[in-house]
This record gives structure tokens, C-alpha cells and sequence, in this order.
């Protein structure tokens, strides 16, 4: 298996599980740091597995690797990403590193309920559930979106903000998101590039009223 070959020649200990209820007891006995799921396994699906690992509360990312392209939503609320089988193996290893990054520590500042986290491209890599549903989307479907995918503004706009955010390390204004079912939502956002390589936002959503001409 070429994910298992890419994680493991990168430093992760992989272990293996034919079926949901091996796959289960492997996460019982083991100190697991993340989960790769198929959708369709021999058994329980994957949306049953990532249900029953959830029964415990945790901080391991559940990351879906699937070539069903219609996973039912009951499923994508048990789980934290999925991927499209067939992508490039450094994808999924940019995502794990990512998600295991974020997850690993806190921004005590960033406790708020709409916080989100990106990467250096501008993907998404992590999300409250108020952030996500602020959009309209499941953290799966959100997870590897970029900024501009829900943004008002073009995509030269977005990267041009980035970049100085980058450079300035801070950045605080209003700006508008575009919500899933295409209406849009007036947000003020404070954001920061942490010494440790998070770069992290909050949102306080506004009303309409108080978003001026200049907001993009």
C-alpha cells in the first residue's frame, strides 16, 4: 500500500486493519495518533467505525480516504477531512502533518466559537463547528477548501491580504465569506501568524448594516 510505504518512510508508525472491527480494536490497544478510514469496508462502513471511535472524546484527527464520492452526512459528522483515493499521497501527508500540528497545542486567545486555522497555501486544515456551520459546510467538506473558495472577494484580492498577513504577522478588518448556498455573511476577523507556524483567525459574524462599502 503506497500510503502506508509514504507515512512510514516519513516517521509514522502505521498499523493496519482488514475490517471496521479490527480496525477498532487496533485503536483500543494502541496509542493512536490518527485514523485513516475507507468509506466502504468489509463489515461496518467507515462512517460506523469513526461513530464508535467517537464514543471516547479525543483529539485524533479521523481522516476519510475514499473513492465513494457520495458519503452520506451522518458519516462526514464522525469525521474530520476526507480524501478523494487516487490524490497524490502528499496531499494526505500534508494534511496529517497539518491536523496533528494544530491539534497538538492551544492559542488560548483563539477560544473563542469561530476559529479557524490554514495553512502556508491557504487551505483550511482546521475549524470549529460554529466556524463550519457559519458556512454552511461539514468540517470534511471545509477541510482543504482554501480562504478564496468562500470569499466575496477574488482570488488576486485574497492573496494579495495573505501575503501582507504573512508579512505583518497581524491582520484585523471586516471581511465577507460566501456561504455554501451562495448568500453572503459579514464577518470581523482578527488573525495571527504564530511563532510556531500557526496561522490562525477568529471570526465575530456582523450584521449587514454595519459592513461599509470598503469591506471586501
Amino acid at each position: 500500500m503506497i500510503r502506508k510505504i509514504v507515512l512510514e518512510s516519513n516517521g509514522y508508525q502505521v498499523f493496519t486493519a482488514e475490517n471496521g472491527v479490527k480496525g477498532l480494536e487496533v485503536f483500543a490497544a494502541e496509542q493512536i495518533d490518527a485514523v485513516l478510514l475507507d468509506y466502504r469496508m468489509p463489515g461496518m462502513s467507515g462512517g460506523d467505525v469513526a461513530k464508535s471511535m467517537r464514543r471516547v472524546p479525543s483529539q485524533v484527527p479521523i481522516i476519510m480516504v475514499s473513492a465513494a464520492t457520495e458519503i452520506p452526512p451522518d458519516a462526514l459528522h464522525f469525521i474530520d477531512a476526507f480524501l478523494e483515493k487516487g490524490k497524490s499521497p502528499g496531499l494526505l501527508l500534508e494534511l496529517l502533518d497539518s491536523m496533528l500540528k494544530v491539534r497538538s497545542h492551544k492559542h488560548p486567545e483563539l477560544d473563542g466559537d469561530h476559529v479557524f486555522f490554514v495553512n502556508s497555501d491557504r487551505k483550511y486544515i482546521e475549524a470549529t463547528d460554529a466556524a463550519c456551520s457559519l458556512l454552511g459546510y461539514a468540517r470534511p467538506e471545509l477541510i482543504g477548501m482554501r480562504i478564496e473558495d468562500v470569499s466575496v472577494a477574488g482570488s488576486e484580492k485574497v492573496v494579495e491580504m495573505f501575503e501582507q498577513y504573512i508579512a505583518d504577522g497581524v491582520m484585523e478588518g471586516e471581511f465577507l465569506l460566501k456561504h455554501k448556498l451562495g448568500h453572503h455573511i459579514p464577518i470581523h476577523f482578527w488573525s495571527k501568524a504564530y511563532q510556531d507556524g500557526c496561522l490562525a483567525a477568529s471570526w465575530k459574524p456582523l450584521s449587514v448594516s454595519k459592513v461599509g462599502p470598503a469591506s471586501v
